[in-house]
């Protein structure tokens, strides 16, 4: 399982969200690819708060062009 961190608002806000991901699929066909997680997060919007627990599924889509991928979709 892969856990990534980052800021989802501004810095004086504090708000932060700390993801773990799994289940991570990749299909590719035809100049796309297709890529899909289950991700767990906790979400906290302010400090001193406790966080919010989210699930989400993500799906992004990719295509290839001459100077490399480009994300289609999300």
């Amino acid at each position: 399982m892969k856990e990534s961190v980052f800021s989802t608002a501004t810095p004086s806000m504090g708000a932060t969200v700390k993801a773990e991901t799994s289940e991570v699929t990749c299909l590719e066909r035809g100049g796309r690819a297709v890529a899909t997680c289950f991700q767990k997060m906790r979400i906290r919007r302010l400090p001193g708060l406790p966080p919010l627990p989210a699930q989400d599924v993500a799906t992004r889509v990719w295509f290839s062009l001459g100077e490399g991928r480009r994300l289609g979709h999300i």
